[in-house]
């Protein structure tokens, strides 16, 4: 099949989903970056409702959306603390990346992604 999904066979015969072709970068020393595996890392933080990592300049950025519905956020919604609390957020992100694949800055965004009538993010939009 022809689907534009990358993914690896485990020795068990498993199909494990790295992400989609189209949106892999490769690092400056040769290994494939999915994006996709990345922001799963980036949604589990409790402060971020969304995200999506770009390459910029050789270095990876994530646009994030925060998630209002956490009080915390909520809280410093209107505050121009929420950018700089949402920024620390790259340091507890980061421990949990593999060095090739760590995050150089998060810019926050104010409104959500646009997306398709499927639901998914626009990347093309923000490239």
């Amino acid at each position: 099949f022809h689907t534009g999904d990358m993914g690896i066979l485990d020795p068990d015969g498993y199909l494990y989903l790295k992400g989609r072709i189209k949106a892999m970068f490769m690092a400056p020393n040769g290994l494939n970056i999915y994006p996709e595996a990345i922001e799963a890392e980036i949604n589990s933080n409790q402060y971020i409702a969304e995200s999506m990592v770009l390459q910029r300049q050789g270095k990876l950025v994530a646009m994030v959306y925060p998630d209002f519905n956490h009080s915390f956020v909520r809280n410093l919604a209107d505050s121009p603390q929420l950018e700089t609390f949402i920024k620390m957020q790259l340091t507890p992100i980061n421990e949990n990346l593999p060095d090739y694949q760590q995050l150089s800055d998060i810019e926050m965004l104010r409104n959500g992604f646009e997306k398709t009538p499927k639901g998914t993010i626009k990347r093309y939009l923000y490239q």
